[in-house]
């Protein structure tokens, strides 16, 4: 019972960590995540997010805040 608990959490953090994802590129960009990464990019990005102590927002608008100024977004 344990393991189906950690899959849905899991899976419920990687729900909100697309989600933010995608709202903050909207916002800073005008258009989804979508246009810039894959879903295997948004999947790395997911791992890193989990071995980092930040919160989804924190690390979310660093993130999009670091590709935006290298990409010239």
């Amino acid at each position: 019972m344990r393991a189906v608990y950690e899959t849905s959490t899991v899976t419920a953090s990687r729900l909100a960590f697309i989600e933010i994802l995608s709202a903050e590129f909207l916002s800073r960009t005008g258009v989804g995540v979508y246009v810039y990464l894959t879903p295997v990019d948004i999947n790395s990005l997911f791992k890193l997010y989990l071995s980092n102590n930040l919160t989804i927002t924190i690390f979310v608008r660093q993130y999009v805040r670091d590709y935006s100024s290298v990409h010239n977004v």
